[in-house]
């Protein structure tokens, strides 16, 4: 009857909307970082043409969008997965305060806005770096620029920009200079306080890539809520 079809949807609707949260969650297992984890979660869902809003610091995912073409959905979840698990069988690459110090140079060089992984690969061959590790590098660098200087998003990124750990790196900041323009003048900190900034992280400056302790997945998957439209 109806209402036994009614329940068998239901439980079909919940057992999928399950699956699919297990698969998030596995993605978030390979990450230290909660923007880290938004961010990749974010762009997983848009290659799979699933749609994710950002409403009061939640994430909002579609229902019926969500249990369209499930299975394509799913299988595409569970390739992300796979290629993380194959990445996280290579030992992780330890960065030194030397080739921290060196990578923000190279990228402020070339200019952040257009630099590519294959672009600086060979400045980091010896260094026994490979394209997919300086790519992940770079997109936790744009992060913290992303941060530091209170930015939407990467767009808005300027290639005299660079972490404000590197204020108190002369080299660095030189190449960053060479990218200043007129027209960037207004969203330039005063330069004052820009100076004492540099003077305060050179005084702390910790090259180290630094890592936050792992937090706990489930509490970060409580933040999700499935709604319907």
């Amino acid at each position: 009857n109806n209402s036994s079809l009614v329940v068998h949807s239901v439980h079909i609707t919940r057992d999928r909307v399950y699956a699919f949260f297990l698969e998030l969650i596995l993605i978030a297992s390979f990450f230290n970082k909660i923007d880290q984890f938004v961010f990749r979660v974010k762009t997983t869902l848009q290659t799979l043409q699933r749609d994710l809003k950002i409403h009061n610091q939640q994430l909002l995912v579609n229902i019926d969008e969500l249990l369209a073409d499930f299975d394509k959905t799913l299988t595409g979840l569970r390739d992300v997965n796979d290629r993380y698990v194959e990445r996280s069988q290579v030992r992780r690459f330890k960065w030194s305060s030397q080739l921290l110090h060196k990578f923000a140079y190279v990228v402020s060089k070339i200019g952040i806005k257009v630099v590519r992984p294959k672009d600086i690969q060979q400045q980091f061959i010896c260094d026994g770096l490979k394209n997919y590790q300086l790519g992940s590098h770079l997109q936790k660098y744009k992060q913290k620029i992303q941060q530091d200087y209170d930015l939407s998003d990467f767009d808005h990124i300027e290639n005299w920009m660079c972490p404000k750990e590197f204020y108190g790196c002369e080299d660095v900041m030189q190449q960053c200079d060479k990218w200043r323009q007129p027209a960037s003048a207004s969203k330039v900190p005063k330069k004052a306080v820009q100076v004492e900034e540099r003077e305060l992280y050179q005084q702390n400056m910790m090259c180290e890539d630094e890592y936050e302790p792992e937090y706990d997945v489930l509490s970060i998957m409580s933040q999700f809520l499935i709604c319907q439209e």
